[in-house]
Order: structure tokens, then sequence, then C-alpha cells
């Protein structure tokens, strides 16, 4: 299979910009792991009660592991929607969408 019949750059270029986030996402964990600030805020969705808390010891590590998760949450969502949209992959549903309306034309498939 050729790189062109993929689909288009920016879809590609996008789904590595959402690995290398997802890298990222990953060397963060690493780093709260290993400055053992795991339960450093025991909340969720808010931190200690706030939306931002106070970035002092370990709850910088654990308040940026989670910003970045969200960020790469959104990216990934966004990826999914940008590759059904660009690539067509969602052809069946249509086709079914369809037929529901006019039964007759399943046996043209």
């Amino acid at each position: 299979m050729h790189l062109t019949t993929v689909g288009p750059l920016w879809l590609r270029r996008y789904a590595v910009f959402v690995a290398c986030c997802t890298f990222g996402l990953v060397i963060a964990g690493g780093l709260v792991a290993s400055n053992d600030a795991a339960l450093s805020v025991p909340d969720w969705p808010l931190s200690w009660g706030r939306l931002v808390p106070t970035l002092e010891g370990g709850i910088r590590y654990e308040f940026a592991h989670r910003a970045a998760a969200m960020l790469v949450g959104l990216l990934t969502v966004g990826l999914a929607l940008a590759m059904g949209r660009a690539t067509r992959s969602l052809t069946m549903v249509w086709k079914l969408r369809r037929a529901s309306r006019r039964p007759w034309e399943i046996s043209a498939w």
C-alpha cells in the first residue's frame, strides 16, 4: 500500500502529532510515579476543590499529567472524527440508512 492511498497528508501528520502527544503523556505519567506524586490530589475532577490547585510539591506533577491527559483525549476524539470524515469509512452506515428508507435497494448491493 502506498502512503498516498492511506489518507490526506494533513491527517497523517495529525495522527503522528497525536502519537507524539501520547508518548509525552506516558513520560508525564512516569514523572508522577517517580516523584511519588500519584496520590497528591485525591479528588477528581477538581483538585482540592479548585479547578487549578496550588502548584507546589507533587501536586504540580499530578496536575500537569491530568492536563496532558485531557489534551490527549481531546486530540484523540478529534482524530477519530477527522478520520471518519476524511476516509469516508462510514459508507456502510450511509448505505444502511438509505436502505432503511428504501428497503428494495438492499438487493442492489
